[in-house]
């Protein structure tokens, strides 16, 4: 059921760039002939999906194939999103190239980043990653690292270095990154028709 929920979101998450192209529901597929940074999206909930198939023998059956697309994806996009990284429905890549996201990295839905954004751990912080709240926008070179809470309805400036917990609703910029006001994120728009569905999400650290 986890892994089947994984395609839906699929579509919440593609139809962020039909929705700004003003295409109806049915020609969400038509973005990932227009913005290569979807094919990064399409191979991370792909592999995400096997990754969640609780029947051992069908994980290792359909891993190859994934392992294969998401390694050419990187290849393409120069983007490296880990399946075991939760990222929850309306993820969004605004340019594509360097992101990093590693794979104990949680965050909820509308999560939007720009190209050269890492979210990970390193030697420093062992195996903690970053917890990512809801609206959540990162800019250009945008580094969050470690176990640090970043709250919902947040904007992180480019080139910011996050490595302390950021409070809901706010702006960040800088390195280390410091909040300058509470204004909050920006530009994040969905169709009414999926908003059940980003309503009942629930951003929680799990498998």
């Amino acid at each position: 059921m986890r892994a089947l929920k994984e395609f839906k979101y699929l579509f919440i998450d593609l139809d962020r760039w039909a929705y700004a192209l003003r295409l109806p529901v049915i020609c969400i597929p038509l973005v990932l002939f227009i913005y290569v940074q979807t094919w990064s999206i399409l191979s991370y909930r792909l592999a995400r999906a096997v990754h969640l198939i609780e029947w051992r023998w069908l994980r290792w059956l359909l891993y190859l194939p994934a392992f294969i697309l998401r390694k050419v994806s990187e290849v393409i996009t120069s983007n490296t999103i880990s399946e075991k990284a939760k990222v929850g429905p309306g993820f969004y890549i605004g340019h594509t190239g360097a992101i990093v996201v590693g794979s104990g990295t949680v965050a909820g839905v509308n999560f939007s980043i720009r190209q050269s954004v890492t979210l990970g751990g390193g030697s420093e912080y062992g195996s903690a990653h970053p917890t990512i709240g809801n609206n959540v926008v990162l800019g250009a070179g945008a580094v969050v690292i470690g176990g640090v809470n970043v709250g919902s309805n947040v904007l992180i400036g480019a080139n910011a270095v996050v490595t302390k917990d950021i409070q809901d609703f706010a702006r960040a910029v800088g390195a280390p990154a410091e909040v300058i006001n509470l204004k909050g994120s920006y530009g994040i728009v969905n169709r009414n028709f999926w908003h059940r569905d980003l309503s009942s999400y629930s951003n929680f650290k799990g498998s």
